[in-house]
């Protein structure tokens, strides 16, 4: 917010009330009135069927910036996305509509949720990085993400035998962005690599170029490692964040063969993602 004046407006998604919000942002208080939140992650959850918020941001800045009409900007997005199937879309356009007709500019609640605020409290103590304001940090601290010297190459050792400084992103619980989640079938893994290659949270854990679970603390549930798994079927499915894995593994679908989709009804009856 350095470079941002009294008329810069914020968008947010989050799932958080608008107060909530702002008092875990030092940097937005005493401009709630230029702050607007909505649920993009929700929303692309139940239009798109994947936690991708970009769509409905669009639908969000389109409402708040009023530059075009929304109908004509959603003509102009068919356009873009006219290769896509036809289903995907419609969930696209959905989902801007959503983000467009639902973001608001809610007013301050007098109360701060004290489960959010024991949600984020720093398991540093009062001192810790994770407590400072954006304007607290000290310049480079991001660059020290090791404590002392290293005196090996970083790369040919395990996260959990490394020295991580306290700001280290691996001290952070992310695991709460999540709403759907991989299930691994490790009797279908061929150890391939490919969701260790593309994970973009390096959540996928593997020993000796073989996976051996997931990180949970860190992962967002983009989906990117079920979609590289070349598995029949895949040994890497998406299910609701809540789903215990145990019970995901009962729910599997059965070899596609050669030419054919996944028995869609058995998904939908499943809950299968």
């Amino acid at each position: 917010t350095e470079d941002c004046t009294e008329k810069t407006k914020y968008i947010i998604t989050s799932h958080l009330p608008k107060d909530e919000l702002i008092s875990l942002i030092p940097a937005l208080h005493g401009k709630e009135d230029n702050v607007y939140v909505v649920d993009c992650l929700k929303i692309a959850q139940e239009t798109i069927g994947r936690p991708i918020p970009n769509t409905p941001v669009l639908g969000a800045f389109m409402k708040i910036s009023q530059v075009h009409p929304i109908d004509d900007f959603k003509e102009a997005m068919k356009k873009v996305l006219s290769k896509l199937p036809e289903k995907i879309v419609d969930a696209n356009m959905l989902a801007i509509q959503r983000a467009y007709d639902e973001v608001q500019q809610e007013q301050l609640m007098a109360h701060k949720s004290e489960v959010v605020e024991k949600l984020y409290k720093s398991d540093f103590g009062e001192d810790s990085i994770w407590n400072k304001g954006w304007d607290d940090l000290v310049l480079g601290a991001a660059c020290y993400s090791f404590e002392g010297d290293i005196d090996h190459t970083v790369v040919d050792v395990h996260p959990e035998d490394r020295a991580n400084a306290e700001t280290n992103s691996i001290n952070k619980y992310v695991g709460d962005w999540r709403v759907v989640k991989p299930v691994w079938n490790v009797d279908l893994c061929i150890d391939c690599q490919n969701c260790w290659l593309y994970c973009p949270d390096s959540s996928i854990i593997s020993r000796e170029k073989e996976m051996v679970g997931i990180d949970y603390h860190h992962c967002k549930g983009c989906g990117i490692c079920s979609e590289v798994c070349p598995t029949n079927p895949k040994s890497l499915i998406m299910f609701d964040e809540n789903t215990k894995n145990e019970d995901a593994l009962t729910q599997w679908p059965e070899k596609q063969k050669k030419g054919e989709q996944y028995n869609v009804q058995k998904q939908k009856k499943d809950g299968i993602k």
